[in-house]
């Protein structure tokens, strides 16, 4: 059995992260406001104010994984469930919020906002699961041993 002292730490990829989930939430509200733009009389202002409220949950989702620092892999693990659920919320109570707030297009603000949404977890999960695979112990071959 491995202590966690002797376990490697795995140290969250913050600018790759960072650029990869900014740019796949910029690039799917984009794309959800080209659609909404096409398809019904919402403004761009709809598009922004539904990127704007992803976007911020990404920061904040960002903020929490920034603050762990490095971990073992499965301490890391649960940080990074927590900093992708941080986002999730943060996101979905700014989308409100701005909803409340500034009254857009029903349709085109929620469904932009969840292509956003969906496009952060999708670069989250590609930037950093191979992170984790790659910092992975021999607990497994151990494990094979026995």
């Amino acid at each position: 059995m491995t202590i966690a002292a002797d376990q490697p730490r795995v140290s969250p990829p913050l600018v790759t992260l960072t650029l990869a989930t900014v740019g796949a939430t910029v690039v799917a509200t984009l794309f959800g406001t080209g659609v909404s733009l096409a398809a019904s009389a919402a403004g761009v202002e709809t598009g922004l104010l539904a990127g704007s409220a992803t976007v911020l949950g990404v920061v904040f989702g960002l903020v929490v994984l920034a603050a762990s620092g490095p971990k073992p892999p499965v301490s890391f693990a649960m940080v990074w469930v927590a900093a992708s659920t941080v986002r999730a919320g943060a996101a979905l109570g700014v989308g409100v919020w701005f909803y409340l707030m500034f009254t857009p297009e029903q349709v085109a603000f929620w469904g932009t906002l969840l292509l956003g949404a969906a496009a952060a977890l999708a670069a989250d999960v590609l930037v950093v699961v191979p992170r984790m695979r790659a910092s992975g112990t021999d607990a497994g071959s151990e494990r094979k041993q026995c």
